[in-house]
Protein backbone atom coordinates (compact mmCIF):
# COMPACT_ATOMS: atom_id res chain seq x y z
CA UNK A 1 0.00 0.00 0.00
CA UNK A 2 1.27 3.70 -0.77
CA UNK A 3 1.43 5.83 1.87
CA UNK A 4 -0.36 9.61 1.73
CA UNK A 5 2.09 11.57 2.79
CA UNK A 6 0.88 14.50 4.53
CA UNK A 7 2.36 18.04 5.41
CA UNK A 8 0.16 19.71 8.18
CA UNK A 9 0.66 23.89 8.77
CA UNK A 10 -0.78 25.63 11.66
CA UNK A 11 0.54 28.22 13.77
CA UNK A 12 -0.97 26.86 17.11
CA UNK A 13 1.06 24.53 18.47
CA UNK A 14 -0.92 22.30 20.11
CA UNK A 15 -3.56 22.23 16.91
CA UNK A 16 -0.40 21.13 15.28
CA UNK A 17 0.52 18.24 17.32
CA UNK A 18 -3.20 17.07 17.77
CA UNK A 19 -3.91 16.67 14.06
CA UNK A 20 -0.59 14.92 13.94
CA UNK A 21 -1.51 12.64 16.36
CA UNK A 22 -5.12 11.91 14.93
CA UNK A 23 -3.67 11.73 11.60
CA UNK A 24 -1.05 9.30 12.35
CA UNK A 25 -3.59 6.69 14.00
CA UNK A 26 -4.26 6.14 10.13
CA UNK A 27 -2.23 3.55 8.18
CA UNK A 28 -2.55 5.03 5.12
CA UNK A 29 -0.65 8.36 6.62
CA UNK A 30 2.80 9.38 6.67
CA UNK A 31 2.87 13.30 7.91
CA UNK A 32 6.19 14.06 6.32
CA UNK A 33 6.66 17.36 7.79
CA UNK A 34 4.43 20.75 9.87
CA UNK A 35 5.12 24.10 9.37
CA UNK A 36 4.05 26.85 12.24
CA UNK A 37 3.41 29.83 9.19
CA UNK A 38 2.32 30.24 5.45
CA UNK A 39 5.99 30.65 4.23
CA UNK A 40 7.41 27.56 5.69
CA UNK A 41 4.44 25.57 4.62
CA UNK A 42 5.28 26.86 0.80
CA UNK A 43 8.44 26.33 1.29
CA UNK A 44 8.28 22.84 2.76
CA UNK A 45 5.26 22.03 0.16
CA UNK A 46 8.08 22.72 -2.55
CA UNK A 47 10.62 20.66 -0.97
CA UNK A 48 8.74 17.81 0.41
CA UNK A 49 6.04 17.66 -2.41
CA UNK A 50 3.44 16.09 -0.22
CA UNK A 51 0.10 14.87 -1.58
CA UNK A 52 -2.34 16.24 1.40
CA UNK A 53 -1.89 19.69 2.80
CA UNK A 54 -4.00 20.64 5.96
CA UNK A 55 -3.73 24.07 6.28
CA UNK A 56 -4.91 26.84 9.05
CA UNK A 57 -6.04 29.94 7.01
CA UNK A 58 -4.91 31.94 10.14
CA UNK A 59 -1.22 32.24 10.47
CA UNK A 60 1.57 34.48 10.21
CA UNK A 61 3.67 35.78 7.28
CA UNK A 62 0.89 33.88 4.61
CA UNK A 63 -2.32 32.34 5.58
CA UNK A 64 -3.53 29.46 4.47
CA UNK A 65 -5.78 30.53 1.70
CA UNK A 66 -3.33 32.81 -0.05
CA UNK A 67 -0.64 29.68 0.73
CA UNK A 68 -3.07 27.37 -1.46
CA UNK A 69 -3.47 29.87 -4.01
CA UNK A 70 0.49 30.97 -4.42
CA UNK A 71 0.94 26.97 -4.64
CA UNK A 72 -1.22 26.33 -7.52
CA UNK A 73 -0.54 29.33 -9.61
CA UNK A 74 2.92 27.47 -9.69
CA UNK A 75 1.04 24.58 -11.69
CA UNK A 76 3.61 22.28 -10.11
CA UNK A 77 4.51 18.55 -11.71
CA UNK A 78 2.90 16.88 -8.16
CA UNK A 79 0.27 19.55 -6.86
CA UNK A 80 -0.48 18.90 -3.80
CA UNK A 81 -4.45 18.26 -2.87
CA UNK A 82 -5.30 20.90 0.17
CA UNK A 83 -7.99 20.39 3.32
CA UNK A 84 -8.86 24.15 4.80
CA UNK A 85 -8.65 24.20 8.88
CA UNK A 86 -10.49 27.21 10.17
CA UNK A 87 -12.59 28.92 12.37
CA UNK A 88 -13.71 31.52 10.07
CA UNK A 89 -17.54 31.34 8.64
CA UNK A 90 -16.92 34.13 6.07
CA UNK A 91 -18.84 33.12 2.41
CA UNK A 92 -15.95 35.00 0.61
CA UNK A 93 -13.25 32.88 2.28
CA UNK A 94 -15.41 29.67 1.24
CA UNK A 95 -15.84 30.84 -2.31
CA UNK A 96 -12.37 31.42 -2.91
CA UNK A 97 -11.46 27.71 -0.95
CA UNK A 98 -13.81 26.62 -3.59
CA UNK A 99 -12.51 28.30 -6.55
CA UNK A 100 -8.71 26.68 -5.82
CA UNK A 101 -10.20 23.42 -5.54
CA UNK A 102 -9.44 22.62 -1.97
CA UNK A 103 -10.66 19.32 -1.13
CA UNK A 104 -12.89 20.06 2.31
CA UNK A 105 -13.15 23.04 4.61
CA UNK A 106 -13.12 21.61 8.54
CA UNK A 107 -14.23 24.08 10.90
CA UNK A 108 -12.44 24.32 14.13
CA UNK A 109 -12.38 23.28 16.66
CA UNK A 110 -11.70 19.78 15.33
CA UNK A 111 -13.38 17.20 17.52
CA UNK A 112 -13.09 14.13 15.95
CA UNK A 113 -10.82 11.89 13.90
CA UNK A 114 -13.90 10.97 11.47
CA UNK A 115 -13.97 14.28 9.97
CA UNK A 116 -10.09 14.13 8.93
CA UNK A 117 -10.98 10.26 7.20
CA UNK A 118 -13.62 11.80 5.45
CA UNK A 119 -10.69 14.28 4.15
CA UNK A 120 -8.67 11.11 3.72
CA UNK A 121 -11.41 9.17 1.25
CA UNK A 122 -12.06 12.27 -1.13
CA UNK A 123 -8.44 12.58 -1.32
CA UNK A 124 -8.42 9.33 -2.52
CA UNK A 125 -11.62 9.90 -4.63
CA UNK A 126 -9.84 12.45 -6.57
CA UNK A 127 -6.47 10.26 -7.15
CA UNK A 128 -8.55 7.45 -8.43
Amino acid sequence: MTKINVLIADDMEIILQMLKDMLETNEEINVIGCAQDGEEAYEKILDLHPDLVFTDNTMPKLNGIDLITKINELHLEKNPQFVLVTGDKNLNLFQRANDQKVIKIIQKPICNVGILEECIEKYKEIKE
